[in-house]
């Protein structure tokens, strides 16, 4: 008697293996592309949470900035293209706040008590608040003295006005591997600053 159940040939068997290997190279493809994506969205979503971050602490700190001269006769708020130093007002009483960008595109946050001068905050380690930073800066405003509709920006501030607004320009990794630099620039005004003089 002639068995009458069938099984699959060699070529059916064959065939199917290519085909189900075929499906699972495009499925694996579409996910890591999905995940590549994923990845990359991660990394400009907290690139973006660490700009507003330090964003957020400079308008805070530049707003709350007040007029004060110390004992050594340096003013309240001292700055340079890679650091900004100020004395700013807050709960517990005033303290002398410093922004640095160091040679690693680092920019590190510092406090001290106001008993101290401005100065002396760059002895103190701060707080890395931003990084993979590339050609940050800081610059302060003023208006041309013959010119009040023209501002001249600057990179060092040394009177004892308080400047109107400072600016923070920076190119932002967005990581690791294939990253890309994105330009940032930020212009914080302070409301009770003044359009310093030139001269």
């Amino acid at each position: 008697m002639r068995n009458s159940k069938r099984g699959f040939t060699l070529v059916e068997v064959l065939l199917s293996v290519v085909i189900f290997g075929i499906v699972a190279v495009t499925v694996y493809r579409v996910f890591a592309v999905a995940l590549k994506v994923n990845q990359r969205v991660d990394q400009n979503l907290q690139m973006n949470l660490a700009v507003l971050s330090v964003i957020h602490s400079l308008e805070k700190d530049l707003n709350n900035t007040v007029r004060y001269r110390f004992a050594s006769g340096s003013h309240s708020i001292e700055g340079s293209s890679r650091s900004l130093a100020m004395v700013v007002g807050q709960e517990g009483g005033l303290k002398v706040v410093r922004y640095s960008i160091d040679e690693g595109g680092n920019l590190f946050r510092a406090e001290i008590s106001p008993q101290e001068s401005l100065s002396a905050v760059d002895e103190v380690e701060g707080q890395r608040i931003a990084a993979g930073l590339k050609d940050a800066f800081f610059s302060f405003g003023y208006l041309k003295s013959d010119d009040n509709a023209m501002i001249i920006w600057q990179d060092l501030w040394e009177t004892d006005v308080l400047p109107f607004a400072v600016r923070w320009k920076a190119q932002i990794s967005t990581g690791a591997g294939h990253a890309y630099w994105i330009p940032f620039e930020r212009t914080i005004v302070i409301p009770h600053g003044e359009w310093g003089s030139l001269t």
